[in-house]
């Protein structure tokens, strides 16, 4: 299965969502990027505007596409493929939570990209500990949301040390 997210950005920093927390959904109150499953025929960059457009009533007339980056996997669903669409948000865009897939939206900030450092965190939900970036107590970007994320660091800020 193919699946695209959109990865946008602004001045302030990276669009992320949290899927919303329901028991049974593999990512459930996990931070992640606006996207899904593409339909047949669809292109990835048409496919991660549509899930973008459907989850928080992006403006795809406010987006600059910038790339598509390499192709990630979930570690827990190895057979989706998932195309990053590297999007710039142009100024006046709004957006807002539009799909009961998502309980929130987050700008992750430019200094938590650029320079920050990978802390431990509890699921919320699944009560597993990973590491990632932990925003707050129910916030982290972890797993291949983190992976897409790191991608974005090395192209706007830099290599990771």
């Amino acid at each position: 299965m193919k699946a695209a997210v959109l990865v946008a950005y602004n001045d302030e920093g990276v669009l992320m969502v949290r899927k919303a927390c329901k028991d049974g959904y593999p990512w459930s109150c996990d931070l992640a990027f606006p996207g899904g499953g593409l339909k047949p025929g669809e292109t990835v960059i048409e496919g991660a505007v549509r899930e973008a457009k459907e989850e928080v009533c992006m403006d795809v007339n406010r987006l600059k596409i910038r790339s598509i980056l390499p192709p990630e996997r979930p570690l827990n669903a190895p057979d989706i493929t998932v195309y990053p669409v590297l999007a710039e948000i142009t100024p006046g865009a709004s957006i807002r939570i539009c799909s009961c897939e998502i309980d929130k939206i987050v700008i992750v900030p430019w200094d938590k990209i650029c320079s920050f450092h990978l802390e431990p965190w509890i699921h919320p939900l699944r009560k597993i500990a990973v590491e990632g970036i932990v925003l707050e107590d129910e916030l982290a970007v972890w797993g291949m949301s983190l992976r897409i994320l790191k991608r974005v660091k090395n192209l706007i800020c830099g290599n990771w040390d």
